[in-house]
């Protein structure tokens, strides 16, 4: 029997929040990123990203080719943050699924920007919070305190319920987003 290591356990809960929806808008904060890579080697749909235009970013979007992403857009806040959202929310309506780390790419820490809010509200698909608990992590001092397992602990990847925003209800969205990326 061939020796297989295995550097952390991957287990889902929630996932009933996400049966039925084809498209996901997927929303976490910048901290989980790795949590988010290791989670996602492969996707099973088409997604979309919209990442930071800056050079060193270009690993990232690398990594985002190699796990199947279908369209990368380089733009963010302050950098044509708006025609990247633009575009962003045509590939949603498209079919193309997103992930939105909503406090990148500079802060503020665990603050929900507009950009997810929009993307929901022009395109009317829910926000999926995700959150992603190790049994055994550290933090590096960034800005965004990302997190990080030790070697052979557990993953727990969350699927939270779904937002789904509306002009009625836009700023009550922001805050059940904060409080569900926060628990």
């Amino acid at each position: 029997m061939p020796y297989r290591f295995t550097f952390f356990e991957d287990l889902h809960r929630g996932t009933e929040n996400i049966v039925g929806i084809d498209t996901l808008i997927i929303c976490i904060w910048h901290e989980s990123l790795p949590a988010y890579f290791m989670a996602n080697l492969k996707y099973d749909r088409p997604y979309a990203w919209l990442n930071h235009p800056i050079w060193f970013m270009k690993p990232v979007q690398l990594c985002l080719e190699w796990i199947g992403t279908k369209e990368i857009v380089l733009a963010s806040s302050g950098n044509s943050g708006r025609e990247g959202l633009n575009k962003i929310i045509e590939l949603i309506k498209e079919g193309h699924s997103t992930l939105v780390s909503t406090d990148g790419p500079r802060g503020p820490l665990k603050k929900v920007k507009d950009g997810v809010l929009q993307m929901s509200l022009k395109t009317g698909l829910p926000i999926i919070p995700i959150l992603y608990e190790f049994s055994a992590s550290y933090t590096i001092p960034t800005w965004d305190k990302k997190i990080f397992p030790f070697p052979f602990s557990t993953l727990t990847v969350v699927y939270d319920k779904p937002v789904l925003v509306k002009e009625e209800n836009y700023e009550e969205a922001r805050e059940e987003l904060t409080r569900l990326l926060n628990q």
